[in-house]
């Protein structure tokens, strides 16, 4: 897990990057619905998917 009590941090990074994937189903339903932030939208997804994938 990630608390410091048995750190694991494969486990942890696991977890995040799983966390981080199930986060684009929001982004997307966010990118439809803001159609005027859309750079904003599109910045913050390109970020999210780089992070979930280092």
């Amino acid at each position: 897990g990630c608390l410091l009590a048995g750190f694991d941090e494969e486990k942890c990074l696991r977890k995040l990057s799983s966390g981080l994937f199930a986060f684009q189903t929001y982004l997307e339903f966010i990118q439809e619905t803001f159609a005027s932030e859309k750079q904003n939208v599109e910045s913050l997804c390109y970020g999210t998917k780089h992070l979930a994938a280092t």
